[in-house]
């Protein structure tokens, strides 16, 4: 999921003037230092590893409302970050970030395991279809996603993977709900907590 902070202008660096159309529509350029620039970055993946086994025990007892969950997070947060430009509170919402990017993708590999133990012969198939998806999305949403950034500024981008965001959560309303079904056929539990 293309969900990262795009990269920031450096403290002391080059910056748009805020009569320029390339300014951000929704706050000033921000103006970061390195290492802070670096920490904003790295914020999700620590979210993602402080939050993984929540993540996936939430997603073992039910698989959609936290996948659909997960993606509200995700897009209230990009949302906020465009509209911030404190480092603090840059921090925060790319942590938010985090905690939502995990339990989507546990919830997401979780359904894709379900899934292939109930038609195990085409599994290979159906994971590759999946991982075309995936790669089809990064490589139409990154040239557009370009454009879009060039035209209306770095933050511009957060909007765009907010809608796309709340496109897929419609998308995983129609999904079935996979963990229930699972738990009865197979020893999810009893191998989870082989974990502790």
């Amino acid at each position: 999921m293309p969900s990262h902070c795009p990269a920031l202008p450096k403290a002391g660096g080059p910056t748009t003037p805020p009569s320029s159309p390339n300014s951000s529509p929704t706050a000033p350029p921000l103006t970061l230092s390195s290492v802070a620039n670096g920490v904003v970055a790295a914020a999700p993946a620590l979210s993602l590893l402080l939050f993984s086994r929540l993540s996936g025990e939430r997603d073992d007892r039910t698989q959609k409302p936290a996948m659909m969950a997960s993606m509200a997070l995700v897009a209230l947060f990009d949302v906020l970050t465009s509209l911030l430009s404190a480092l603090p509170s840059l921090l925060v919402t790319r942590l938010g970030l985090g905690l939502g990017r995990g339990l989507a993708e546990a919830g997401e590999q979780g359904m894709l395991v379900d899934l292939a133990g109930r038609a195990p012969a085409p599994r290979g198939q159906a994971l590759a279809l999946q991982q075309a998806a995936v790669g089809l999305g990064v490589a139409i949403g990154a040239p557009m996603g370009g454009v879009v950034v060039e035209e209306f500024g770095p933050r511009s981008a957060l909007l765009c993977v907010s809608a796309a965001v709340v496109a897929a959560l419609g998308m995983y309303a129609l999904l079935p709900e996979m963990a229930a079904a699972a738990a009865s056929s197979s020893p999810r539990k009893d191998a989870g907590d082989n974990w502790r």
